[in-house]
């Protein structure tokens, strides 16, 4: 039985039909891939479902800390009046946040209480979208997560080393968190969850040469199972990022499997003009997700260091509406997320030595293919 649903989408929108858990989309039917978790909240499949129908048609854009430049992120009202909404009137379609260490912005007083907690359920009530990767401390080292040192994956995987008990004790703080950080009808809200990332790169202490491949995938499931199995955690998408993948074989040298992850995203970052280098990525990133009935996203993007004075005028345009939006196997990524803005920003701002790449991002903000907030219909509400 076909039951046929209209979204609204600032105008801009399809009419989206659903089937024994298939979706129609122009004609052109596709089988929407299981999450991992079999328990997963009714919210998180709807979101897993629409982010898929969007992905034929659309990107959304998100922004990591996607706050006024000069503010800090521990200042949740920061994220109320991004540098995206003062530039073009709206904010970005998904927010990323990052947990890093344990600290006051998502633990303190209470999960739902924290800096985070508020920015999380007031993006949820604006019907945005919330995507947390976590920069987690070295676990056997105590050092930062660019710390290598003490064997740590190895140390965590050790049953009654200080390492493992460290990690696990963070992973349960993270699960009082995601449980506890709920919308307005009580429900824990989704999070797009991408942890142990850029797996291919040696500066994180999980990644490159600092552990085995066996040691990453294992670390990956038992992550996994800890949230998921043990301490009931049912509204996360999971994600992997490997960095630079643009072979097959690149983005499965760390993988941990098709029935460990929902996401199939990746990060990149590029001097002034890689625009074959992210279709390129893309379009091996779309191939395997379509293999194995999964999403596609681009977790991390952005030119190297951010814009500057010397960045080209039509960033957006080469690399995105020129470009990944006309290729036919690329384009199906349903997001892009460039990083926050600091020193030097990761997208346009209004100001002197940025200026000349504001009408770019004004037209990529333009174009009925990108997504912002105020574009979205309800993304947590399955079809009807």
């Amino acid at each position: 039985m076909f039951e046929i649903v209209s979204i609204t989408f600032s105008g801009r929108w399809i009419v989206r039909s659903s089937i024994a858990g298939a979706v129609l989309l122009f004609g052109v039917a596709t089988q929407a891939g299981p999450l991992i978790d079999k328990d997963a909240t009714p919210e998180t499949v709807a979101l897993y479902q629409n982010l898929r129908l969007i992905a034929r048609e659309k990107l959304l854009f998100g922004v990591q800390f996607a706050y006024t430049v000069g503010f800090h992120e521990k200042d949740s009202q920061a994220f109320a009046n991004s540098d995206a909404k003062e530039l073009l009137g709206d904010n970005p379609a998904v927010l990323g946040l990052d947990f890093g260490g344990m600290g006051n912005k998502w633990t303190r007083p209470t999960p739902a209480e924290s800096v985070y907690g508020r920015v999380i359920r007031a993006v949820r009530r604006r019907g945005g979208l919330v995507t947390v990767s976590w920069h987690m401390p070295n676990p056997a080292t105590g050092g930062n997560v660019y710390d290598r040192g003490g064997n740590a994956v190895t140390q965590v995987l050790t049953p009654g080393t200080s390492a493992r008990r460290k990690y696990f004790k963070n992973l349960d703080q993270a699960a009082a968190f995601y449980r506890d950080v709920r919308d307005d009808r009580g429900r824990p809200i989704p999070i797009l969850f991408r942890p142990l990332h850029e797996q291919r790169g040696r500066w994180f202490w999980w990644g490159g040469e600092n552990c085995t491949v066996e040691e990453y995938v294992e670390l990956w499931k038992q992550t996994v199972r800890h949230l998921r199995d043990e301490r009931d955690v049912h509204n996360l998408i999971y994600i992997t990022s490997p960095n630079k993948p643009d072979t097959r074989e690149k983005y499965l040298e760390r993988f941990p499997g098709p029935e460990w992850v929902d996401v199939f995203g990746f990060d990149w970052y590029f001097p002034r003009d890689f625009a074959d280098q992210i279709n390129a990525s893309a379009r091996v990133v779309v191939g395997l997700a379509r293999e194995h009935g999964k999403l596609a996203a681009i977790t991390e993007n952005g030119i190297r260091g951010g814009f500057s004075a010397k960045s080209p005028t039509d960033w957006y345009a080469r690399h995105y509406v020129d470009n990944l939006k006309s290729d036919p196997v690329a384009n199906e990524v349903a997001w892009v997320l460039s990083w926050r803005n600091g020193g030097r920003p990761y997208h346009p701002i209004d100001r002197d030595d940025v200026r000349h790449t504001v009408p770019d991002f004004k037209a990529f903000y333009e174009d009925e293919w990108s997504v912002f907030e105020s574009d979205l219909p309800d993304m947590y509400t399955l079809p009807r």
